[in-house]
């Protein structure tokens, strides 16, 4: 049997858990043809894997996709790791919807995240996006989400208050549109603006589609171990399985997983299995975290949009006003603003602040 490649000598680990062998693979036509101990590799490219781990290739479950794709089709950063399929459109923040009344209050929101990318934004659905994707070619699977926190901007804006009747009737419209569209589920973000304007109940209602289309709920929580029993009981009253995001993490603090708050967390998870509910976790091995850096502003300043926050940190009472909340907060939520480090900028004037912490950047601004 003729192989274009074999990868001799390696360990080999299947990902499903059973103890690792010493095998070759052989790979035909874009696909593997056998497994085992190759000894005529023929003409075929080979590959030696000794002293090297072989395995398929990675998932990750929680991955930020969508906001770059578009200007990184090879996405080399995933697949240099080993990442083949990843996610896209979690923590509430996906690129789409993205419809005509509130586009603009959304594109200003979501383009920090795109890493200073020029997108032409001449797309409306969860189809239209992938079709670009398509159009272009990418490097790796997509697992696509759809942000609960887009949706909600695309039918009311930045407003904090519950939705209406018809409301989360718009929003429950364009969850079924995406899910016909190909998404998986829905994600959360419910540690940050629009998410921390949520209730429950709004999510209940729209875990309802979920259920009825065999999706999966994503979600950054609001932040600690009583936000996790929180959204225990909204898989159970949904039921629904569901994905943790970051967890130890989910909140402005990043504090890791660990001592007897890691058991507490750990337990949590295995009693709600125990009461029947499908729920896994993702977790990074690190004391840290990253976002934008709004996100160490407090919520009500986000009330409105992006424009209205910019507009309120320009008024002298807001910042008295956010003066006395840091300093009474401290690093309880994040912001002491020794630890929080500047590692991307837009603009060329600000490039300079790359790599300071916001004290240092105050500091050397003299504020």
């Amino acid at each position: 049997m003729s192989h274009d490649i074999v990868i001799k000598g390696g360990r080999l680990f299947d990902g499903a858990g059973s103890p690792w062998i010493r095998a070759d693979v052989a790979v035909k036509d874009g696909k593997i043809g056998h497994i085992g101990m190759i000894r005529d590799a023929g003409d075929a490219h080979v590959i030696d894997a000794s002293g090297l781990c072989v395995s398929p290739g990675w998932i990750d479950v929680h991955m930020h996709a969508d906001h770059t794709v578009l200007g990184n089709a090879r996405c080399e950063s995933y697949i240099h790791q080993g990442v083949t399929t990843v996610t896209m459109g979690n923590c509430g923040l996906s690129m789409y919807p993205l419809y005509d009344e509130h586009r603009d209050e959304l594109i200003q929101y979501l383009k920090p995240f795109t890493s200073g990318l020029d997108l032409r934004w001449d797309w409306e659905t969860l189809s239209d996006f992938l079709g670009l994707v398509e159009a272009q070619g990418v490097g790796v699977n997509l697992v696509p989400f759809v942000g609960h926190g887009s949706m909600r901007v695309n039918v009311m804006g930045f407003q904090d208050r519950d939705a209406s009747p018809d409301e989360l009737a718009a929003m429950k419209r364009l969850l079924v549109e995406a899910m016909d569209d190909g998404a998986h589920g829905m994600s959360t973000g419910l540690g940050y603006p629009p998410g921390v304007f949520t209730k429950d109940e709004e999510l209940v209602e729209l875990c309802g589609v979920l259920r009825e289309k065999g999706g999966l709920y994503s979600t950054h929580m609001r932040g600690n171990i009583e936000n996790l029993k929180e959204t225990i009981e909204l898989g159970l009253k949904a039921r629904i399985p569901i994905q943790v995001s970051h967890l130890g993490s989910s909140c402005a603090s990043h504090k890791p997983l660990s001592g007897r708050h890691g058991e507490t967390t750990l337990k949590a998870l295995d009693d709600a299995r125990a009461r029947g509910l499908d729920v896994t976790a993702d977790i990074y091995p690190y004391t840290a975290g990253s976002s934008l850096l709004s996100q160490v502003i407090p919520d009500w300043v986000h009330e409105g949009g992006v424009e209205k926050m910019l507009g309120r940190l320009r008024e002298p009472e807001v910042r008295r006003r956010l003066e006395e909340e840091y300093l009474e907060a401290g690093d309880e939520k994040g912001r002491d603003f020794n630890k929080v480090l500047v590692t991307f900028v837009k603009s060329k004037a600000n490039k300079k602040y790359e790599g300071m912490t916001v004290a240092e950047v105050a500091e050397a601004r003299g504020a």
